[in-house]
């Protein structure tokens, strides 16, 4: 994962735990107050390795078998249908939705 958004193991492991840590706080748990805004790591780095680790589902349920091959097919279905262009360009139309709800706090 950490090679997809050039970081090094070490950077991306605190990527990963300030993205934790953010989201266990202001997501999670709710733990801010009106003058405690969110702030996350680097957006465009979390959908950089969200598109990875969709590339990397994809391939798995792709080339292994399941005892439940109905289910491993509906995946699989939803992977080709719901694609990583499709996604981008909803997480675009909802940007300003969620731009403006960050600033109202």
């Amino acid at each position: 994962m950490h090679t997809s958004v050039t970081k090094t193991e070490a950077e991306y492991t605190r990527l990963w735990r300030d993205v934790k840590k953010a989201r266990d706080k202001f997501l999670v748990h709710n733990e801010f107050s009106l003058t405690d805004k969110p702030i996350f790591p680097d957006l465009d780095l979390l959908v950089k390795v969200c598109i990875e680790m969709r590339d990397v589902i994809r391939e798995i349920i792709t080339a292994e078998q399941s005892d439940d091959e109905t289910y491993r097919s509906n995946i699989k279905h939803f992977l080709d249908h719901y694609t990583n262009d499709r996604l981008l360009e909803e997480i675009k139309q909802e940007l300003p939705i969620l731009a403006a709800a960050v600033s109202k706090r």
